[in-house]
Order: structure tokens, then C-alpha cells, then sequence
């Protein structure tokens, strides 16, 4: 029984992959699921890090770029609540994706609160075995446009 944990440590060790916190890897839409409900649920200056660790290149440049103080002002401020959310379209093709969604959020900013339904697409990378996501898009005629902060 030590010979074999020893062989696990050593192996784990070897292959830079912590053989006893390895999980299982996410489809895309399971990636953009998560992504939006963090961004929904942040709560914490950790969930900046937790996002981050969804995305890949240029967005994952924006929020390292992005100060703990427009973290907390466009994503902890709970003016927008995700009320739904329905995958349209999906397409994998090898380490690319790309993921057509409609959300449904109640917006709470400013005098008068509205439902919204925004279409976005999502495109992502399989990076290091894991799927992140590269960029969001709007589509079609949006609603909310976030230049700088809250992305749904």
C-alpha cells in the first residue's frame, strides 16, 4: 500500500497535475454556465480570481487589468440579477467552441427595474485540457451593452 501511494505522489509529482484534486473537465456550456454564475453571485473580491480562471486571452487580460474597486462596482453591486438562462446554439469543433445563448436579466439600475433578454456568443479554447473562454459578443439588437465591467 506505500509502494502504491508513493507511486501516485511521485507520478502526480512528475506530470504537474495534483493527482488528488484533478476534476473533471467541463463542456463548454458548463464553462459559460459557470462564468455567468459567478458573475451573477460575486460576493467576494475571490470571485474575481474564480472568473479569471474561466477565461482565456484578452478577456482574461481584462479582468487582471480590472481594480478590485470596478470589480466590486460592476460585479458585487447586484444592480443586475441573471433571472434565466437557455443555450440556442452550440458548435465544438476539436479546441475550439463557440456558444449562442439567450439570458434573461431583471435590471435593477435606475428608477424603473426591466426584464431584459440579451442574445451574447461566447467563443472558447481548449487550454491545457480545459475549455476557457476567449471572448463575448453581443448579438442581434441588445439591451445592456457593458463597455467596461459586468459581462453577461
Amino acid at each position: 500500500m506505500k509502494k502504491l501511494l508513493c507511486v501516485l505522489v511521485i507520478l502526480s509529482a512528475c506530470t504537474k497535475i495534483p493527482f488528488f484534486t484533478r476534476s473533471a473537465q467541463q463542456a463548454p456550456d458548463e464553462v459559460v454556465q459557470a462564468f455567468l454564475n459567478l458573475s451573477a453571485s460575486a460576493s467576494d473580491l475571490k470571485d474575481k480570481k474564480a472568473i479569471q480562471e474561466l477565461c482565456h486571452g484578452e478577456l482574461k487580460r481584462i479582468f487582471e487589468r480590472m481594480s478590485d474597486e470596478m470589480f466590486t462596482m460592476s460585479y458585487m453591486s447586484k444592480g443586475v440579477v441573471l433571472k434565466d438562462m437557455k443555450v440556442v446554439q452550440s458548435m465544438v469543433d476539436k479546441d475550439v467552441a463557440r456558444i449562442r445563448y439567450q439570458v434573461k436579466v431583471e435590471n435593477k439600475q435606475g428608477i424603473d427595474p426591466t426584464q431584459e433578454m440579451n442574445e451574447r456568443e461566447v467563443e472558447l479554447s481548449r487550454v491545457d485540457g480545459q475549455w476557457r473562454i476567449d471572448s463575448i459578443r453581443p448579438v442581434g439588437s441588445d439591451q445592456i451593452a457593458f463597455s467596461r465591467g459586468m459581462v453577461f
